[in-house]
C-alpha cells in the first residue's frame, strides 16, 4: 500500500495527479476525479489532526467543501517491525518504554 501512496505523491509534486487513474477507465470527469485523489491524499496525513472528518469527507466528496491541498505534506511510510529469530523462533522487536505489567490495554 505504501507503494501507491509514495507514487501518488511523486505524481502530485510533478502536477500530473491524472496518471494515477486506471487506464481501463477511457472515459471520466477530470474534475470530479481529481477531487477523488485530494481527497484520498489528505486521508493519507500521517496523524488524525491533519486528516479530515468523515463529515468533511462527505462534504468534499459531494462538491460541497473546497479541497485545499496547500499545506498537506506527504505522509511518512511506517516501516514494518523489524523481526529477531531467536532460539524459540520468531520475536517481533516492540517499541514500547515500559514493562508489560505497566501498559494499558487498549
Amino acid at each position: 500500500m505504501h507503494v501507491l501512496v509514495e507514487w501518488t505523491w511523486k505524481l502530485r509534486e510533478e502536477g500530473r495527479l491524472l496518471e494515477i487513474v486506471d487506464p481501463e477507465l477511457k472515459k471520466y470527469p477530470e474534475e470530479q476525479m481529481l477531487r477523488f485523489i485530494k481527497v484520498a491524499l489528505l486521508c493519507t496525513q500521517a496523524t488524525s489532526q491533519q486528516r479530515p472528518s468523515m463529515k468533511q469527507v462527505v462534504n468534499m466528496l459531494s462538491n460541497k467543501a473546497e479541497i485545499d491541498l496547500q499545506n498537506v505534506v506527504a505522509p511518512g511510510v511506517l516501516k514494518e517491525p523489524r523481526q529477531r529469530t531467536g532460539g524459540f523462533g520468531s520475536l517481533t522487536a516492540g517499541t514500547s518504554s515500559k514493562p508489560k505489567h505497566q501498559r494499558q490495554s487498549s
